[in-house]
């Protein structure tokens, strides 16, 4: 057996499958350890970047996923497929949905986050866009009313931030050619998209909106959801036949945790080594990690941490100094129009958009997900007789 601790990794977002990468392709990564295993219940990673575009139609969907089991067994990971519920950061165990005590040395968190929860939201015509298992399934069964009925179904949108909008506009672009065609409208909290500070991108966003023919409330706190009616916080009442969910980040419902320091919303709060802040053997990236100098949930940050991650994993095990992760101030981030369109937002006095700018997200989106084909991994580690 290999000396070195025993690394536990709970999920497989952006960050982790960064790291089975280098498991894979680096030998002396790998040798640190004295076995690493990997708790994931999901058979694919879905690349967050390209939900949106195969929503809309303009990928199938293998061409956004990772394949998880595939990744695992070339890393020479022992994958357990089933969820993490409860953390002892203390004991230096965590539990498995089974039931399961396991004991780690250390521990990494990549579990990603659900949307903030609304009353009422469990309602089988209520479609979370996280985690896309959930939203596959809700986005199959809202298109079987629709292929059941004669008359134009109401589907309302909550979340006036990125995901929302680039959902809303992704359904419809997908549901395009339907007749009688379903009408799409976006509720959100704040008067304007996207927040503070990205006013040249919330005005081409606004524009896309109503050319797709999407009513949009601004203004609007939607505080419960019943069959086929959503209410908002001042009372107003509004038909929904079917209510797709991308609010604010939320932590997964059923996860428990002891010893470890949580922000206000439950997020584990990480120092700029992305350790926890009184749990030195935890290790958390992507939204289920409270950045010292908070940051947007957004996959961009998960997968820039995955370098620094994965280094300071391999320093730990090896007694080094641990790097810092400095995640920049505003990142950049290519909205999808729906459309084979795009519009670049980084709190610039003006958006470019167009297709030139969906091209560019193509590309960026293609390289990611290339570098994770099990097929590509293989050949790098042939090439480099591992």
């Amino acid at each position: 057996m290999r000396r070195g601790p025993h690394l536990v990794l709970a999920g497989a977002g952006h960050a982790h499958v960064e790291l089975l990468r280098r498991l894979a392709t680096r030998p002396t990564l790998r040798d640190a350890f004295a076995a690493v295993d990997l708790i994931e219940p999901e058979r694919h990673m879905a690349y967050s970047g390209m939900l949106p575009a195969t929503v809309a139609g303009h990928y199938a969907r293998h061409e956004m996923q990772v394949d998880i089991g595939r990744l695992a067994r070339l890393a020479q990971v022992k994958r357990y497929r089933t969820r993490v519920t409860q953390i002892d950061a203390i004991a230096r165990t965590i539990t498995r949905a089974d039931g399961t005590r396991q004991c780690y040395d250390l521990l990494a968190l990549n579990i990603g986050a659900v949307p903030r929860s609304i009353a009422g939201d469990h309602h089988a015509h209520v479609v979370p866009a996280k985690p896309v298992t959930a939203l596959w399934r809700g986005l199959s069964a809202t298109e079987r009313r629709l292929d059941a009925t004669d008359r134009a179904l109401e589907i309302a949108v909550i979340g006036g931030g990125t995901g929302g909008v680039e959902l809303a506009l992704a359904l419809a672009y997908r549901w395009r050619h339907r007749r009688p065609a379903p009408r799409i409208a976006l509720y959100h909290r704040g008067d304007a998209l996207l927040g503070r500070g990205e006013r040249a991108a919330a005005a081409v966003l606004a524009d896309a909106l109503f050319d797709a023919g999407i009513a949009r409330h601004g203004g609007t706190t939607i505080a419960r959801i019943t069959p086929g009616t959503i209410a908002s916080a001042d009372g107003r009442e509004f038909v929904a036949d079917a209510v797709f969910v991308a609010t604010g980040a939320a932590v997964l419902p059923g996860l428990g945790m002891r010893g470890l320091a949580r922000d206000e919303r439950g997020f584990i709060r990480v120092n700029t080594r992305l350790q926890g802040v009184d749990a030195p053997g935890v290790f958390a990236a992507g939204d289920i990690a409270s950045l010292p100098v908070p940051r947007p949930k957004s996959g961009v940050y998960a997968v820039r941490a995955a370098p620094v991650l994965a280094d300071n994993l391999e320093r730990a095990a090896t007694g080094r100094p641990l790097r810092e992760f400095r995640a920049q101030r505003r990142a950049l981030a290519l909205i999808g129009l729906g459309t084979r369109r795009a519009v670049a937002a980084r709190s610039w006095p003006l958006a470019p958009t167009g297709y030139a700018v969906w091209r560019l997200k193509q590309a960026i989106d293609k390289r990611f997900i290339a570098r994770y084909h099990a097929g590509e991994i293989a050949r790098i580690m042939h090439r480099s007789g591992v």
